[in-house]
């Protein structure tokens, strides 16, 4: 495969090279209404001329805060690109203190928005027009305003927050096009294959994933808001998805609706899902009673992903993230930084294109933590096989020092969430000055439940890497990926231990 010339892209390319060769083809599916290549590049720049008629001009900041997602909001996304802005996604739930306080830090210097709260954000709102979207056969098509990216960012992005402050991650049309190529062979969509992706486009990886589609020459499909889970896998069969998207959380509440014990979608050629590890038992269930056809990615908002799980290895090696993708080199290292050999547990580390120190704002702590002697720490402790299968064993600032024991939450969780009674479950640390981290589990039951039981159950399972104290909670708090917000779950155990104290 002949590779583009990564200096001068632009992640729109793409999509317009599809316009040309294939103009009528359906390039989104909007609930009901089908979008044509042509109709949708024309609305590009359509879009683009607006902006520049608002005064924005190529390296402005631009905020998107546009509710749900949907062809418009795909559309914008491509027009900020084609014009050179860098955008940035504004929630639409946040309040205005937020909304103003992060527009400010980021330096946004206009918002494209559809609600009424943007009018808070006190910079510049333009309103998207739905009719963008109008096919406009007897108007000769706008003028095209590409602009050359580069180098240039196109996108801030946030790391997830789960343990410690979102630090900005800007990317680039260069970095964005190495790492669409690193992940192609895997995961190329076919043209005309219906794709629908459950990240919504407000996240990265849901942007991301729908421009490649389209660069692809597949069907970008967006079902309509609100539908159930019963309701959302008619509308897959209806319009025949093939490759589908998603993260752990939309899996179990696809499995909580799903009570067949053969594959519900045995039609798709990819269920693909990231973000974080899932449960060896999950996984099963998903092989069983959705798709056998699932991948699992490993990566981050700095890299991209870096390596896959293909069917094939999960069938034998359920608990992987598989291995690194094409020109990725990852190696686990000690706290020294010096290389472990196989079966080690240690720190990741990762280089490779698309892997590169200007996705953070040059001079801040965050860099030079995370990247050293050319490599990129994300942050996670691992172990390579002797065949070269990577497995998470956790976060860095996730993993606990039990008696100097290193106990990481995911195995805590894979034993509990073996248990029947357990609906949900995660692992968090206690401080002590004894033991430095006492290691803890949260867990939801959707019926009565004896603590000592379970206790007995994981010690059975995990011997001195069990729990030493167990709580039970309504629901899990996680952020808008569904990652653990294992922070705050000490905080609420703390309280529930100060609480039980005082009675």
């Amino acid at each position: 495969m002949k590779r583009k010339n990564v200096n001068d892209t632009n992640i729109s390319d793409g999509v317009f090279a599809q316009a040309t060769a294939r103009p009528h083809a359906v390039a989104i599916i909007d609930g009901e209404d089908s979008i044509s290549y042509r109709s949708l590049c024309h609305g590009v720049c359509r879009a683009a001329k607006r902006f520049q008629e608002a005064g924005w001009r190529p390296g402005d900041i631009i905020g998107i805060s546009l509710r749900g997602s949907s062809a418009l909001h795909l559309l914008v996304s491509l027009a900020l690109a084609r014009s050179g802005l860098t955008q940035v996604a504004v929630p639409p739930s946040d309040p205005a203190p937020l909304i103003r306080s992060r527009l400010r830090k980021i330096g946004v210097r206009g918002l494209v928005s559809d609600h009424a709260l943007a009018a808070a954000s006190r910079v510049a709102i333009l309103a998207p027009e739905p009719g963008w979207l109008v096919e406009m056969p007897s108007v000769s098509p706008p003028a095209d305003l590409r602009i050359s990216g580069g180098d240039r960012s196109w996108i801030v992005a946030e790391t997830s927050g789960t343990t410690a402050e979102p630090k900005l991650i800007w990317v680039s049309h260069a970095v964005e096009e190495l790492r669409r190529q690193r992940q192609a062979p895997l995961f190329r969509h076919l043209p005309g294959e219906r794709f629908l992706n459950l990240t919504a486009m407000g996240f990265l990886s849901g942007i991301i994933s729908a421009i490649r589609c389209l660069a692809d020459g597949g069907t970008c499909a967006i079902p309509p808001a609100g539908l159930n889970s019963d309701q959302l896998l008619g509308w897959i069969d209806l319009h025949y998805v093939s490759y589908l998207n998603c993260v752990p959380l939309h899996l179990h509440q696809l499995l909580r609706d799903i009570h067949t014990d053969c594959p519900r979608l045995p039609s798709l050629r990819i269920l693909r899902c990231g973000t974080s590890l899932l449960p060896v038992s999950t996984l099963a269930e998903v092989r069983r009673r959705i798709s056998a056809n699932i991948y699992i990615n490993y990566g981050t908002n700095e890299a991209g992903w870096v390596t896959a799980a293909t069917p094939d290895m999960l069938a034998s090696h359920p608990d992987t993230v598989g291995k690194p993708l094409a020109g990725i080199d990852l190696e686990i290292a000690d706290d020294e930084d010096q290389p472990l050999p196989p079966g080690v547990t240690g720190h990741i580390r990762i280089r490779g294109p698309g892997i590169q120190s200007s996705t953070l704002r040059t001079g801040t702590q965050d860099q030079v933590s995370t990247y050293r002697n050319g490599w990129f720490y994300p942050g996670d402790i691992g172990v390579i096989s002797e065949s070269g299968l990577l497995f998470l064993k956790g976060r860095d600032d996730d993993v606990m020092c039990f008696d100097g024991i290193m106990i990481g939450p995911g195995e805590i969780e894979s034993v509990l969430l073996q248990h029947p009674a357990i609906a949900q479950a995660a692992a968090f640390p206690l401080p002590s000055h004894e033991h430095q981290d006492v290691p803890a589990a949260a867990v939801v039951s959707p019926q009565p439940l004896q603590l000592a039981e379970l206790a007995r159950f994981c010690q059975e399972r995990l011997g001195i890497r069990a729990p030493r104290l167990y709580f039970q909670f309504d629901e899990i708090p996680k952020n808008a990926m569904g990652k653990v917000l294992r922070n705050r779950l000490t905080e609420m155990a703390l309280a529930k231990i100060e609480e039980g104290s005082r009675r």
